[in-house]
């Protein structure tokens, strides 16, 4: 039968709730969730808030059950003191911990598929990332079956001491490998990711360095570049993280297939000292908090970005009546991250006519000359110079946006004007 708060005293127990109830805003996530949802105030409905949401809510109540160890009676003088304490404290929290984890993990893949919508490119950001998660399932398993006590709590029993310390000894084997395994998929997912989005994303906004004026792309390059060291930071700190934890998988494999006698506690009590894995847990920690933590500057970032955008383009907005009109007729939704069901997949279509764009460029530049706001450089997609040209529909039907990058209204609105973007300040 379950047993909590037997032989505790009223006061312990209600220093215990209190600090267990402190770990929803003592929680490393916390302030970074009410930064985002600040930020957020007029749009905090947003699905990616709820993703971070989630996130920071399930690691506190992995936390506080985690904390709740020491409300159940203590059976045993050796940590974690009963049964029943270890399933219904750590065993319930790592569900909580690791779906937390999971929950962060799939921001990356979300992230991804914002800004590549043909499946079968991100084929192997999808392995790598389910793959990830069935390990962290399996970890949750590790959790919920270790049984520490597996004999009871009979003192009268001279090896009860032994079988704690050898079980113990098997349950950090399987946590570490585990671990160990985490980290090589963990630095496969970044890997897979940053190289989808290499080829199908950044290397096709190259043109947008080469046609920047007056910081009108400024935001799709920054966009680029916090993707990318965001990952690749990860990947670092995993990789720098790694040492420590491979080498910690390694000493607990060789210490655990050692033949040890029930009879030689001294071997057994090294053992059990080698096993303490307290220093390399808060590395482990480290590590992952470091990498979520990142989804929630990733948030902030962008939308710092879009309000200093938004401010410059409303500037802009205002000295030109023209370009006031050219807005209105080619608002473009940010929240949906593609326009005219058009995206990134569609490149390989506007490049088969890239050759005709240009060949033609001249003629459509000389006849926009009057009427554009950028001086030629400007082409009027909604009200083609050449109604009856061939060359001139093709391209018309084939117009491509660089900025299609819907992100679960994450962002506000664009204007495509040829490559170069505007910001319209609708968030």
């Amino acid at each position: 039968m379950l047993s909590i708060f037997e032989g505790i005293s009223q006061s312990e127990v209600v220093d215990t709730i209190q600090r267990v109830a402190l770990k929803l805003i003592t929680s490393t996530f916390f302030l970074w969730t009410c930064l985002v949802l600040l930020l957020s105030q007029h749009n905090w409905k947003r699905p990616i808030n709820f993703l971070l949401i989630v996130h920071w809510v399930f690691r506190s109540i992995g936390d506080m059950l985690e904390g709740s160890l020491t409300l159940f009676e203590r059976k045993s003088d050796a940590w974690p003191y009963n049964n029943e304490g270890w399933l219904y404290s750590y065993g319930v929290a790592s569900l909580f911990w690791f779906s937390s984890e999971i929950i962060g993990d799939w921001y990356l893949l979300i992230r991804t598929k914002v800004l590549i919508k043909n499946k079968k490119k991100l084929r192997w950001v999808f392995v790598m990332c389910i793959s990830y998660n069935v390990i962290k399932i399996t970890q949750i398993i590790v959790f919920m079956k270790y049984i520490p006590f597996r004999n009871g709590y009979n003192y009268e029993d001279p090896h009860q001491g032994d079988y704690y310390v050898l079980d113990m000894a098997r349950n950090k084997l399987e946590k570490w490998v585990n671990v160990a395994i985490q980290q090589i998929f963990s630095i496969a997912y970044d890997i897979t990711v940053i190289v989808a989005l290499k080829k199908n994303v950044f290397n096709k906004m190259k043109d947008l360095k080469s046609n920047q004026r007056t910081n009108e792309n400024t935001f799709l390059l920054r966009f680029k570049q916090i993707s990318e060291y965001r990952i690749y930071l990860s990947i670092l700190v995993t990789i720098i993280g790694a040492p420590f934890i491979f080498g910690f998988c390694i000493e607990i494999i060789y210490l655990t297939n050692q033949n040890y006698s029930l009879d030689d506690h001294e071997r057994l009590g090294k053992l059990g000292t080698y096993c303490n894995d307290a220093i390399i847990d808060s590395i482990r920690v480290c590590i992952l908090n470091f990498n979520y933590v990142f989804m929630y500057i990733d948030q902030i970032m962008l939308r710092f970005y879009v309000e200093t955008n938004n401010k410059s383009k409303q500037s802009s907005s205002n000295n030109s009546n023209s370009i006031n009109n050219d807005y209105n007729k080619n608002k473009f939704n940010f929240n949906m991250i593609y326009h005219d069901h058009k995206n990134y997949d569609e490149l390989d279509s506007f490049n088969a006519n890239k050759t005709i764009y240009y060949s033609n460029y001249d003629i459509i530049n000389k006849y926009n000359n009057g009427n554009s706001v950028d001086n030629g450089y400007e082409m009027n997609f909604n009200n083609p110079p050449f109604k009856n040209s061939p060359y001139n529909n093709n391209l018309y039907n084939n117009k491509i946006n660089y900025n299609d990058l819907n992100y679960n209204n994450l962002l506000g609105n664009y204007i495509p004007s040829n490559n170069i973007y505007k910001y319209n300040g609708n968030i």
